[in-house]
């Protein structure tokens, strides 16, 4: 049989599958897992270049009073961190009508000491490096509160940077036009 819950949550789906000696986790080689907190929010950047529109989403992965990943979670979690972790994407976002940037940060973990962040004397954070392990920092209650807000960034624990990451330049070229008198165009130039 699958694993028990430690807490008193869960839903009756859950329990079903817990409990379904067809869906047993060792005879039918499984791993099920429930995906707990997804994070999404919308954000419109406005810079020097202009407005855009921006889709941040981030994966958490709870463990309440210490709990730590099993083998086949880890690689689980860590199969859909490296499908999702991907800050290029455009999509279609019906919400506001148009394209806009969609930055994923894949999945991290939040384990805690006890079952909510305020009661918990240790919070750790957790990320994947490319191989697969994690690696943990201890974290404060309102790190983990601007980290969901994407106040900082999920990958870098830094504040977050919404510049654009090329170079943009105006140049004047001169030109002459057909009719023989001299102009300036200004051009603008992305590196």
């Amino acid at each position: 049989m699958t694993t028990s819950r430690r807490d008193a949550g869960g839903s009756a789906f859950g329990e079903w599958l817990r409990n379904n000696p067809r869906l047993d986790s060792v005879k039918q080689n499984l791993t099920i897992a429930d995906i707990d907190w997804i994070v999404w929010k919308y954000k419109t950047v406005i810079d020097k270049q202009g407005e855009r529109s921006l889709k941040l989403a981030l994966w958490i992965e709870l463990k309440t009073y210490g709990a730590n990943l099993n083998q086949a979670q880890q690689e689980l979690l860590f199969a859909y961190h490296t499908l999702l972790n991907d800050k290029r994407k455009r999509m279609f976002s019906p919400f506001v009508g148009k394209t806009v940037s969609f930055w994923s940060f894949g999945c991290s973990i939040v384990q805690l000491s006890s079952d909510t962040p305020i009661t918990s004397k240790i919070i750790r954070y957790g990320r994947f490096d490319d191989k697969g392990q994690l690696n943990y920092v201890e974290i404060k209650c309102g790190q983990l509160e601007k980290i969901i807000t994407f106040v900082i960034d999920p990958e870098t624990l830094r504040p977050f940077s919404f510049r654009r990451h090329h170079k943009t330049s105006l140049l004047v070229m001169d030109e002459q036009a057909p009719l023989g008198f001299q102009y300036s165009r200004l051009i603008k130039k992305s590196s």
